[in-house]
């Protein structure tokens, strides 16, 4: 874990306090930085930091300059409770970000409810984690969310009547593929094969994709997470699945897709949070800095944590920097025009309200806006 010392907040000169711009405060960060789910945290650390370097560039939160400190939770619930422990006991730390997967997340949460600590997730999407108690929120959607919205794409975009499943065995992967067939089911869809495989099972999925294949379903929705995904897509043009239709869900927006799949993750249909190419000017502005300082697009990972940022140090600055203060800050958050939207808070389960799926394909190797499905959704 990249752990830095935070300076004193406060020092005597003259005889006289310092200014309040020459106080920190601490926001904790944290996001599998290595391990199989590396490119996850990587992409929300870079808009952090871009967001971070924008903030302290504007005044910081209220005057006082942010630090952002790096916790690596190697996608391990072990691994994020000892980071989220690590920010608990520091004092100049008043809130934590980040949380990538569910599985590491659900390590995290109570140790920040039972230490005090808001905590603002940036996109592990399991619905139980914010229920942990009211010092958790999220800056994302659940998969009680997705999977109605999944199920109308593949309908009303692709005409599905009948889906086969490949999904992974985890936290995230169990609950998000419950949702996606309670959605399905209320749609009509009829789920005619369904495998799975256990984290780690990298190495053949031909035997389970040609099950698939033999159900003849309409399309193919893999619940899995972008390492994963990138295996499977390779594997899928061996074994020939004859054209289906392939979706996946808003978790594989991330750069490592592209990166591991490379051309076999063209044709992929799936939907997102955050599209670069929005004409939002805020996004279109947040686009451009991200690839001037990265050389790449930014996606639905970078944007979240780019917004949640933002909204951390506005509502910092707002609640008195006190742990406490952010708490009732966030708890009567004032919605935040970022460039996930106009987002705030439901102050019941302090969950996002304000979000939208937009559906992409990958086409000559870059995610894409899908324009004919976007008319079929809002009907």
């Amino acid at each position: 874990m990249n752990h830095r010392h935070l300076l004193a907040s406060a020092a005597i000169i003259c005889g006289l306090a310092a200014p309040a711009h020459a106080q920190e405060v601490g926001v904790g960060f944290i996001a599998p930085l290595s391990g199989p789910a590396a490119a996850y945290g990587k992409d929300l650390l870079n808009g952090a930091l871009l967001a971070l370097e924008e903030i302290n560039a504007a005044g910081g939160a209220g005057g006082r300059k942010l630090v952002l400190i790096q916790g690596d939770d190697r996608g391990s619930p072990k691994d994020a409770a000892n980071v989220a422990q690590s920010f608990v006991s520091d004092p100049k730390v008043l809130a934590m970000i980040g949380g990538a997967t569910s599985t590491a997340t659900f390590g995290a949460v109570p140790v920040a409810q039972k230490g005090r600590l808001p905590f603002v997730i940036t996109l592990a999407s399991h619905p139980d984690l914010t229920k942990e108690g009211e010092y958790i929120f999220r800056n994302s959607t659940t998969q009680e969310q997705e999977g109605p919205a999944l199920a109308k794409l593949v309908q009303a975009c692709l005409g599905a009547k009948t889906v086969g499943i490949l999904h992974l065995n985890n936290d995230w992967a169990l609950s998000m593929t419950k949702e996606f067939k309670k959605g399905l089911q209320a749609a009509g869809i009829k789920v005619v094969a369904e495998e799975s495989y256990d984290p780690g099972e990298n190495i053949d999925y031909s035997a389970k994709l040609a099950k698939l294949k033999a159900a003849n379903p309409d399309i193919i929705w893999f619940g899995s997470q972008y390492n994963d995904l990138a295996m499977v897509l390779r594997q899928a043009q061996r074994v020939d699945l004859g054209g289906k239709p392939l979706v996946g869900s808003a978790g594989v927006h991330a750069t490592g897709l592209i990166d591991v799949a490379g051309a076999a993750a063209n044709g992929l249909y799936l939907h997102t949070l955050f599209f670069p190419e929005s004409p939002d000017p805020k996004v279109k502005a947040f686009a451009a800095k991200f690839t001037e300082k990265y050389k790449q697009a930014p996606n639905l990972f970078s944007s979240q944590a780019y917004d949640t940022m933002f909204i951390v140090a506005r509502e910092i600055a707002r609640g008195g920097y006190t742990r406490e203060g952010l708490l009732k800050s966030l708890g009567s958050m004032q919605p935040f025009a970022g460039v996930g939207g106009a987002i705030t808070f439901d102050p019941a389960t302090r969950e996002a309200q304000g979000k939208t799926f937009t559906p992409l394909l990958v086409k000559n190797g870059a995610f894409a806006y899908w324009a004919e499905c976007s008319p079929k959704l809002s009907k």
